[in-house]
């Protein structure tokens, strides 16, 4: 990606019809030669900081109405002069200004995530700043912005700066003590030995919190199972307002996974609604059982719907479940007579009595929110996981297995040589994930993924 003193342009809004439209430009002289073809052309040069002006475009032999925001570096984005024209959303129109200004001037078409590049390079965002961006305009979820917002704001950088700076001093000490080699004795190998456990202790913790970009979730995928005729698809009807789900008293009317996409909390929710587990009664009924567990076992959450007015020896999963942790037990028809045995449950899928939920027949209220809710507050997504890229997790596992390599040169006298390599070689690792040690083909690799204008 070239970089030189050339101003850059490019459209920065979403191509397409709009009512408006932004067209960004950066680099030296770019206010000037902006205002050059707008009304209030001195008041604009002459701007000092962020400032707006309702102006006219007078090129192409039109007038075009536009807002004109001005940003004076090193106050703007990039740290240079920048100059945003928002104006009507037109493709014809945007594109032949765009053009017009690289034909009469200095001006070229910025590349791929070029603004931002510049940003990184000038000192604006660190290298893990940098690329949140994208991240955060390709967020799906609520959760994919959190996250993607943490790292834009400094939060991750602020968890891996203080441990960079400690591995630096170390490193920095050790450089020293490549003068004195021979006069290094038991107790300083010892301090130097404790520091790097201690920083060994960090990047632990530190990858520990870590959740991979694309680990974090889209899509959250909510299972209802449980016996056949427990009420699986009145429920599901009741959550959803459909009557996808077919309702019988006969055993096993479903036999299809039916699902549902809703948004709950500002997350987005595939509900599932799954054939009953039971005795097969012929060859579609025993695919479709396994067609279910299998799909039980993507699930993030599990709503098992119970029968209350059935005993619990008659409701049991053929298979003894292997996601104990992710399941929520419901109770239905909890306004009839009850012969489901609460401790049997309770001790089957290893939970307290105050954990169940409970359900009448005729019950309209929506079991689904709370167990959403519930579930949310007591798993990772509320957590602080930190996401990462996997280019940067690995070099968080890089620097790790330097710092036990120099634990290892420690214990195996090998020398402060071999020490020093390993201390440096951690702290490269991590100053690749900050963007203080980086090389142009990350750079091309981040930013090219880029969208051009941003």
């Amino acid at each position: 990606m070239p970089l030189d003193n050339s101003i850059i342009i490019a459209q920065s809004s979403s191509v397409g019809k709009s009512p408006r439209c932004i067209v960004r430009f950066s680099g030296k002289d770019s206010i000037e030669l902006v205002a050059n073809v707008c009304h209030h052309k001195e008041t604009i040069v002459n701007s000092v900081g962020y400032r707006f002006y309702d102006s006219s475009l007078n090129c192409l032999s039109l007038s075009i109405p536009v807002y004109i925001y001005v940003m004076k570096g090193p106050a703007s984005y990039t740290r240079e002069d920048m100059i945003e024209l928002h104006m009507p959303g037109s493709p014809f129109i945007v594109s032949q200004v765009i053009t017009w200004f690289l034909k009469t001037s200095e001006t070229r078409l910025a590349e791929p995530g070029e603004f931002t590049k510049l940003a990184f390079l000038n000192g604006r965002l660190d290298l893990i700043q940098a690329e949140s961006v994208t991240q955060l305009i390709m967020s799906k979820s609520e959760q994919e912005y959190r996250k993607a917002l943490d790292a834009l704001t400094g939060r991750v950088s602020s968890m891996i700066e203080p441990l960079r700076e400690k591995i630096f001093f170390l490193a920095r000490d050790l450089t020293v003590d490549l003068d004195f080699d021979e006069e290094i004795d038991e107790q300083h190998l010892a301090s130097v030995r404790l520091t790097l456990l201690n920083i060994k202790k960090d990047l632990l913790e530190l990858s520990d919190k870590i959740i991979l970009e694309e680990e974090v979730v889209d899509q959250f995928q909510i299972i209802l199972c449980g016996p056949v005729n427990a009420g699986k698809s009145t429920i599901y009807n009741s959550i959803t307002g459909d009557t996808s789900a077919i309702v019988s008293d006969i055993k096993g009317t479903t036999r299809d996974i039916i699902k549902w996409e809703l948004e709950i909390n500002d997350q987005n929710v595939v509900l599932q609604d799954c054939p009953g587990w039971g005795i097969a009664v012929d060859t579609i009924d025993q695919k479709a059982q396994d067609l279910s567990l299998q799909t039980i076992e993507t699930a993030d959450l599990i709503l098992v719907i119970l029968d209350g007015s059935v005993e619990f020896s008659h409701q049991k999963p053929v298979k003894p479940p292997q996601w104990l942790g992710r399941c929520q037990i419901i109770i239905n028809k909890s306004d009839l007579p009850q012969l489901i045995d609460i401790n049997e449950i309770c001790e089957y899928f290893k939970i307290n009595e105050n954990e169940l939920m409970y359900r009448s027949k005729f019950e309209k209220n929506n079991l689904l929110y709370t167990a959403f809710e519930k579930f949310i507050e007591e798993s990772e997504l509320s957590s602080s996981k930190t996401q990462l890229s996997a280019r940067q997790q690995k070099e968080v596992f890089d620097s790790l297995s330097a710092i036990e390599l120099a634990v290892e040169a420690v214990d195996n006298g090998i020398g402060v040589d071999a020490i020093e390599f390993e201390v440096r070689r951690s702290l490269y690792s991590l100053s690749r994930i900050t963007g203080d040690e980086v090389d142009e083909d990350i750079l091309t690799s981040i930013f090219e993924s880029f969208c051009i204008g941003k």
